[in-house]
């Protein structure tokens, strides 16, 4: 299945993002790339300096296609749907949504977001859960990295154990985050329904019957019970599991 990775610019550090395309082209089946530019942020960069970016990668990744080792030249020659989007940082939900739309859903997006800080990262992961996106990743290196060898530093030269490709949606700790909102939702669907239940039999009752018999007032008091109830059984259950 062809995917697509949205790869978040946060910072002007071009082999962060080589790494990230090597990696998900190699092991993801990605076949196009959107550079994700989001304007706004006191972190991220600006207009100028994305397009230089984006220039910069591309030009790197072909330097790399010609002097080393055959994945770079795979992605140089066949990665060739890439596009630099501009997002406003105000309206990152929405702005994303609609890209992923365009590449086809969620299922075939990757979301990487490597070169983010501390709040835009927290911002965009946040986002990516809330449209229901599951393949959010980071690259990182486990070896300790030495300015004056980067190139030994890139996906090529490394061994699998000097860096780790994390899906952080998959990490334990939102897991089990995503499970407890899961349980407290289907206990507020259940009071929700029986809700609706009994109101519809009052409903239907009523016109059949009619307003004067015993049996509709009762189911009334009833549906008044239940509609007063449930909240307060819905609290009562979301302060015992938290």
């Amino acid at each position: 299945m062809a995917r697509t990775l949205f790869l978040f610019l946060f910072s002007d550090r071009v082999d962060t993002y080589i790494n990230a395309i090597a990696y998900s082209y190699d092991n993801l089946e990605i076949e196009s790339v959107r550079l994700v530019h989001v304007k706004g942020t006191k972190t991220g960069l600006t207009d100028t300096q994305a397009i230089s970016v984006f220039n910069q990668i591309w030009n790197r990744l072909e330097k790399l296609a010609s002097s080393t080792t055959e994945i770079y030249k795979r992605i140089n020659e066949r990665l060739l749907d890439r596009q630099l989007i501009p997002i406003t940082y105000s309206n990152l939900k929405n702005s994303l949504e609609q890209s992923i739309k365009k590449q086809g859903g969620s299922r075939n997006c990757v979301i990487d977001i490597t070169s983010a800080s501390k709040v835009p990262s927290i911002d965009v992961f946040t986002v990516c859960l809330a449209l229901g996106i599951k393949s959010i990743y980071t690259f990182e290196l486990i070896i300790k990295y030495d300015s004056k060898n980067p190139d030994k530093f890139l996906y090529h030269a490394m061994c699998e154990n000097d860096y780790s490709y994390t899906c952080l949606s998959n990490t334990e700790p939102v897991r089990a985050s995503q499970s407890a909102l899961l349980r407290k939702s289907a206990f507020l669907w259940y009071m929700g329904a029986i809700s609706l239940i009994v109101m519809v039999l009052s409903l239907y009752i009523l016109v059949a019957i009619g307003p004067n018999s015993t049996f509709v007032q009762g189911l009334n008091l009833m549906a008044a019970v239940v509609g007063l109830l449930s909240p307060a059984l819905a609290l009562v259950e979301q302060r015992r599991k938290s």
